[in-house]
């Protein structure tokens, strides 16, 4: 991502910017956490490329924004076993998912903080091969300019595989001694059956 998560992580919780080591696929993202948000330890990598002699082995495995549900579908369980290899024994891993009716909650405009940004989406769901997805169309009308002009960026359509939770967690099992499955919004825990949640995402916090 913009490299948001890990300006909080040291801003706010102290964590010394030499003990992180942060990867995107987009260079595009790579380079707004080098100069939006001063991040060094940033690079361009892949989940799916990930292994412990490249990536190295952390205390800490994080994925945020449902990254692994804008994966080609078929490939989860080789991310999430790679994901493992890269944790420490005793290590943890951290990700955040959306739950297959996430639809019922996604808006359709987001605005930020300084309410001079906006983002206008229109979602939908379809099926292939007998999976399900979600995708928005997604525009961003923006005034947070240099010269203060109105920006609009087309960003096209953003599509994740809308995986069963109970997929997900099973993966996960294979490589963590201890699973804990808790909604995103209200961090209250859910049983490891469960189907959804009352914010449509959850976080699955584990240990090797």
């Amino acid at each position: 991502g913009t490299g948001a998560v890990e300006r909080l992580m040291i801003d706010e919780m102290g964590v010394q910017e030499s003990n992180l080591s942060c990867f995107d696929f987009s260079p595009s993202m790579v380079e707004i956490s080098r100069n939006v948000r001063g991040l060094h330890q940033v690079q361009v990598g892949n989940a799916l490329e990930m292994g412990p002699e490249e990536y190295g082995v952390h205390d800490v495995v994080y994925a945020g924004l449902n990254v692994y549900q804008y994966l080609p579908v078929g490939t989860l369980a080789d991310a999430m076993e790679r994901a493992a290899r890269c944790t420490k024994p005793g290590g943890y891993f951290v990700s955040d998912f959306i739950t297959t009716d996430h639809m019922r909650w996604y808006p359709n405009l987001m605005r930020s903080y300084d309410r001079k940004t906006a983002s206008l989406r229109s979602p939908y769901v379809e099926e292939e091969d007998g999976r399900m997805f979600m995708c928005s169309d997604i525009i961003n009308i923006t005034w947070d300019t240099p010269d203060q002009r109105l920006k609009i960026n087309d960003s096209g359509v953003h599509r994740r595989w809308l995986a069963p939770m109970q997929r997900i967690v099973d993966e996960v099992r294979k490589h963590y001694s201890f699973v804990q499955v808790l909604d995103a919004q209200s961090l209250e825990q859910l049983p490891l059956h469960a189907d959804s949640c009352p914010s449509t995402r959850y976080v699955i916090f584990a240990r090797k």
